[in-house]
């Protein structure tokens, strides 16, 4: 028996503007028993290998580097034998039996490296695998193209590390260093954007690599897209065999190409189709679910989509119908829509948005739209549905093609109550109800809330039990029309109502994730947080967690009624972490495009006030206000908005600015109207706040936290500064606490200066118990600073406006006409009513608390 013998033979050679990529020799640095570089030709296997085998035998080690299309099993077994100083044997079984004892003995590393290692393994890998997984010392490193099912088993009982397609494909940083050694800088997006179009495929980068002379003759280098498609054209496509190149042609038309999708598309796959297609990495075997991932990047897609013969292949839209019929069965019409409309198959596009439009619609209003947009108007005509949904989600000013489609929406908004009915309830798969739902929230989203309310109208008449009592809540038609006429109410203001109504979309049997159910819930529980009803809020609340789907799909957040309910529960239990969490939540997930971000706006105006961060909402919703779009058009919620702010800028001391937004809002809402009754109350016009809150505390709405709030600032503006208690307050505040008293209605009392529930603690007990719970929970009155705005005389405000704009005394003396030491005096009061040290200081103070705008 000899000695081992070292190795000493070369390595392949590497070209030098091959980048190397430490990420993935570190990898192989960690020297598990058996590592597999398993990925398709141009991943870059062989250079990793090569690259790493260096650099181990630079630090020492041993490498033996063979490669399956040269090296026989024989030789693989005859080199291993060689190097632990044994003479091969005839029978390389017998050889790999005396192999694992004498390899057990070394006392240094020993790297096998197998390049191409298909047929090595298919011969000897169950024996190769157990010499090294007895073998301490001995370390596997294979190369292969697809996954080897013979030894599949036995890799895996070894300690094995796979690196495959995903981690050989490029970063985007890798593709930056490839092009810097060639000589190119590239940004991080152009460097993206390259590595996106070949799928991060090493040498697909590379060879999009080009090189040109400029004018000059000098090489300059650039990347080529067109190159990278050139070379497939010309050296892959070509060579694959018959069954796979039609496979690859027929999975580049797939829109959404999953595996199950790419056999819709080519029919079963033959092992030729298969292998080969694992060769060149459109399906990648290494998933866990046992179905190969498949990859098809842009430029390869685009390169097999122009080599479909349709003579050979047979038409392209059978291929769309099939793979659309598949996605139609998996219950993802979207997808099915995709692919109709890639395949320009217009009959099948307009059927599967007739039938599953809403579900498409919830599911990703985006892609529905880009797919939408691609229908030829003249398929749409005969498809009324689809027409209007069409001038719904677009908004791009057509108008239905079909004369058919626009008399029958005209007929709709003329129709008397009887006959509408009488036609709803006959018409078929309930498209009289579907079209008024979609009208209606057509005319929402564009603003048209008075003909959205009175579509709202015609739908709850056809819901109504009396006379459609066929109609259950069960259908998914009467649900949604339920849920849009609500949601139209809810807009504009008709709380009450909309809670009626979406109560008909919330069904007793529901299945958990039901859309309709989950929607609608959250919906409801947001109606009884504006109505401060806790107890149905918590209890709609549950509803909708058992209702609601386990994730937004898509990056759709469905639930934004939901989350808008949890947040102003939070404030009114006084928890600020929670409220400040949900209202971070939907800041993060959804666009202020939603339709209820108003509402959003208002529980966070709610919590601003209570603990802070009143200025920068001051300032969005002054720019919320002043967006075009649909909520410009719609005065309650415009009132709803400005009567926050003003209520922002009362509490901020910029009361000259909240008098000016007031007086451009609607009076009548109950939202302005308590904004300008407090207003009047902190700029000292007690009769005239009273005046304001009288409609208020007089009208029948359903808003019990604001009719709180209403009893409290009436009482503050009853009180007096006289020792003994004024009987009037005594009473309103107790006409309050007994207001609140159900719910547990806290915050309102917040809204009084400090010390004056203090000051009638003895005669309403329960007010020293509010005031304890506000301080636990550090909420402070935002109006105590402006309760005590200081009385400034006629002279002492023209002062401070020259202190403000940086008038020196002499100068401000000139101005108004008085002496220099009249200007002292009366700076010196300013000063002292102030609380301020300084002319900087008075300003602030000034500024703060609203004696300047």
């Amino acid at each position: 028996m000899m000695g081992p013998m070292p190795t000493t033979a070369p390595l392949p050679r590497v070209n030098p503007d091959f980048l190397t990529r430490p990420r993935l020799l570190a990898a192989l640095d960690r020297w598990a028993p058996v590592t597999v570089l398993l990925a398709p030709s141009g991943a870059g296997k062989a250079v990793l290998a090569v690259q790493w085998a260096a650099r181990a035998r630079d630090q020492g080690h041993d490498v033996l580097w063979l490669d399956g299309e040269v090296d026989e099993p024989s030789d693989v077994v005859a080199a291993l034998a060689r190097h632990a100083g044994l003479e091969p044997l005839a029978d390389d079984a017998a050889t790999l039996r005396r192999l694992r004892r004498a390899l057990q003995g070394l006392d240094r590393r020993v790297a096998l490296v197998l390049n191409n290692a298909e047929p090595v393994l298919a011969a000897i890998g169950d024996a190769l695998v157990d010499v090294v997984r007895d073998c301490r010392e001995v370390h596997l490193v294979a190369c292969l193209r697809r996954r080897l099912d013979p030894v599949s088993k036995a890799l895996l009982e070894a300690e094995t590390r796979v690196l495959a397609l995903a981690d050989m494909q490029m970063t985007r940083e890798e593709v930056r260093e490839l092009a810097a050694l060639h000589g190119l800088a590239l940004s991080e997006p152009e460097a993206e954007a390259i590595r996106e179009s070949v799928g991060g495929w090493p040498a697909l980068v590379r060879t999009g690599l080009e090189s040109l002379p400029d004018r000059s003759g000098t090489p300059v280098t650039a990347w080529s897209g067109r190159h990278v498609a050139w070379f497939l054209r010309a050296n892959l496509i070509p060579v694959l065999p018959p069954s796979a190149r039609a496979a690859a042609c027929r999975a580049a038309l797939v829109e959404r190409p999953t595996y199950r999708a790419v056999l819709a598309a080519t029919g079963p796959l033959d092992d030729t189709a298969r292998v080969t297609l694992e060769a060149i990495g459109i399906l990648d075997p290494m998933v866990s679910d046992g179905e190969p991932l498949v990859r098809l990047p842009p430029l390869m897609r685009d390169a097999f989509r122009e080599q479909y013969d349709a003579a050979a292949l047979g038409p392209a839209s059978a291929v769309h119908e099939a793979v659309a019929s598949y996605w139609r069965e998996e219950g993802e019409p979207l997808h099915a829509l995709q692919q109709a409309v890639a395949g320009q198959s217009w009959p099948t596009a307009v059927r599967i948005a007739e039938e599953h439009w809403w579900p498409m619609l919830a599911e990703d209003p985006a892609a529905f739209v880009v797919a939408l947009a691609q229908l030829p108007l003249a398929e749409l005509a005969g498809h009324p549905l689809v027409e209007v949904g069409r001038q719904l989600v677009l908004a791009d000013g057509t108008v239905p093609e079909s004369e058919a489609t626009r008399t029958l929406v005209a007929d709709l908004l003329a129709w008397p109550d009887d006959e509408l009915v009488e036609r709803a309830r006959g018409s078929r798969s309930g498209q009289v109800l579907e079209l008024l739902t979609l009208l209606a929230a057509g005319a929402r989203r564009q603003g048209r809330l008075d003909d959205a309310r009175r579509l709202a109208d015609r739908i709850e008449l056809v819901l109504d039990p009396g006379r459609s009592p066929e109609l259950g809540s069960a259908s998914a038609v009467v649900r949604r029309a339920a849920l849009q006429a609500g949601t139209t109410r809810l807009l504009a203001g008709e709380t009450a109502a909309a809670a009626a109504v979406l109560q008909r979309a919330v069904f007793a049997d529901e299945a958990p994730g039901d859309p309709f159910a989950g929607e609608a819930s959250g919906k409801l529980a947001l109606c009884a947080a504006l109505h401060g009803d806790r107890s149905a809020a918590t209890g709609w609340l549950e509803r909708w967690t058992g209702s609601r789907r386990p994730t937004p799909r898509h990056g759709q957040f469905l639930d934004y009624g939901a989350h808008v309910a949890r947040a102003a529960e939070a404030v009114r239990r006084l928890d600020a972490a929670t409220a400040r969490a949900e209202l971070a939540a939907l800041r993060e997930e959804v666009s202020a495009r939603d339709e209820l971000w108003p509402f959003a706006l208002l529980v966070e105006t709610e919590h601003a006030l209570a603990w802070g961060g009143r200025s920068t909402l001051r300032a969005e919703l002054a720019t919320a206000r002043a967006q075009p779009g649909p909520r410009s058009t719609m005065p309650w919620l415009q009132g709803l908005l400005g009567a926050c702010e003003a209520e922002l800028c009362t509490s901020l001391g910029r009361t000259t600015a909240a008098a000016k937004l007031l007086g451009e809002l609607d009076p009548s809402s109950v939202f302005v109207a308590l904004a300008r009754a407090r207003l009047a109350r902190v700029s000292g016009h007690h009769e005239e706040a009273l005046d304001l809150l009288a409609p208020v505390l007089a009208t029948d709405h359903p808003f019990a936290p604001l009719r709180v709030d209403a009893l409290l600032l009436a009482a503050w503006c009853r009180s007096d500064d006289a020792a003994d208690p004024d009987a009037a307050v005594v009473a309103g505040l107790e006409s309050a606490v007994l207001a609140a008293r159900r719910e547990r209605l806290v915050l309102p009392f917040s809204r009084l200066p400090a010390g004056f529930l203090d000051r009638y603690a003895d005669r309403v007990p329960v007010l020293a118990e509010v005031g304890s719970m506000l301080a636990e929970a550090a909420v402070r009155s935002p109006y105590d600073v402006v309760a005590e705005l200081p009385a400034l005389t006629p002279r002492e405000a023209a002062v401070l406006a020259c202190l403000v704009r940086g008038l020196s005394r002499e100068q401000t003396a000139r101005e108004l006409f008085v002496s220099v030491n009249t200007v002292k005096t009366q700076t010196t009061s300013i000063y002292r009513k102030l609380g301020a040290r300084d002319r900087a200081e008075a300003v602030r103070r000034a500024y703060q608390v609203g004696l300047v705008d």
